[in-house]
């Protein structure tokens, strides 16, 4: 079972890439315009432009923001309960996975940080940022204006659905026309984050993304979850080189910030680090376990 961890977890990168293209696969939308099926009506488990050509599900925080920009904050039940529920059942069940293992902007970042350049640690003075982001950008401004002011910044979007749409989509004379001073801050946006990826680790799913702020709150609470065996941890650091949020295991486990990507399961030298289920304890007695030892009685 570990050589097959470790085997999924050196692949990762191709899971999110399996996560693109299953979210994404109305590839003829680049001809003949954006998807406007039923599937529009679910959402992607993850930020997904819904204005992507081939998107085929909608992205959850345009979702919010498009209900909240619609409707008053009072009402916040009128966003449609499959996002919330959809949301929140993932979060149970997997925490922060979705982020580690099948997020593509987080493929992205993480591909880019493994080009040599001098590399920057996020301080964990700036992690306050996401819940300024999320409760600012996709909660107050729409509510206040009336748009949804996180898709209009999105880089996620510029990548996904501006830039294809501008250079080569249907209408991409005409768009590149009537694209104003918003689109250039758009790409700003956008540079700004894939450039900052080569120097550190995931800005963008750290300190801005909403979705994973979102993951973030039931982090302590998914059935998933990384353990570490704190007997057998020998602190050589290995595990805080390749770690997305720069801890050591023992910290990085307990943090609602891990992205339970399995990087410190596949270099532990020790196997002091494993996936396991929470709640195994309450459904599985401990006496009932093969791999526990029976410790001697004390005198």
């Amino acid at each position: 079972m570990k050589k097959i961890i470790n085997k999924l977890v050196y692949l990762r990168p191709l899971f999110g890439l399996a996560g693109f293209i299953i979210f994404n696969s109305y590839f003829i939308g680049f001809l003949k315009g954006i998807y406007t099926g039923n599937n529009k009506r679910f959402c992607a488990p993850f930020i997904n432009c819904h204005s992507c050509p081939s998107a085929t599900f909608a992205c959850p925080a345009g979702l919010i923001q498009h209900y909240l920009s619609y409707h008053h904050l009072f009402k916040i039940w009128l966003i449609p309960k499959f996002v919330i529920g959809t949301l929140v059942l993932i979060a149970l069940i997997a925490g922060k996975a979705i982020c580690g293992w099948i997020c593509p902007f987080g493929t992205i970042q993480t591909l880019l940080y493994r080009l040599k350049s001098v590399k920057i640690p996020l301080s964990p003075k700036l992690h306050f940022i996401k819940y300024v982001v999320f409760i600012g950008l996709v909660i107050y401004l729409p509510v206040l204006l009336g748009a949804p002011w996180f898709c209009k910044l999105c880089p996620v979007g510029s990548l996904e659905a501006g830039v294809p749409l501008i250079s080569f989509g249907t209408g991409s004379v005409q768009l590149r026309e009537i694209a104003g001073n918003l689109f250039s801050i758009k790409l700003a946006f956008l540079s700004l984050f894939l450039l900052w990826s080569v120097f550190s680790k995931r800005p963008f799913c750290r300190l801005f993304c909403p979705i994973g702020t979102i993951y973030s709150l039931f982090n302590k609470f998914s059935l998933l979850e990384v353990k570490v065996d704190d007997d057998k941890c020998i602190h050589c650091g290995k595990c805080k080189k390749l770690c997305p949020i720069e801890n050591e295991a023992p910290l990085a486990a307990r943090s609602v910030d891990c992205f339970l990507c399995g990087e410190c399961v596949r270099i532990c030298p020790t196997d002091a680090v494993k996936y396991g289920f929470r709640y195994s304890d309450l459904i599985i007695p401990r006496s009932l376990k093969p791999n526990d030892k029976q410790k001697p009685n004390k005198a």
